[in-house]
């Protein structure tokens, strides 16, 4: 069972890196636009 949330949370911190970086692609997209 450990190994169970271990994994969870392995997969929720990679998932919150994700979107970071894909919040932070998005804000350089906009600024090269505007």
């Amino acid at each position: 069972m450990e190994n169970f949330f271990e994994s969870l949370d392995n997969m929720e911190t990679r998932s919150l890196q994700m979107t970071q970086a894909v919040l932070m692609e998005r804000d350089q997209l906009e600024m090269n636009i505007h």
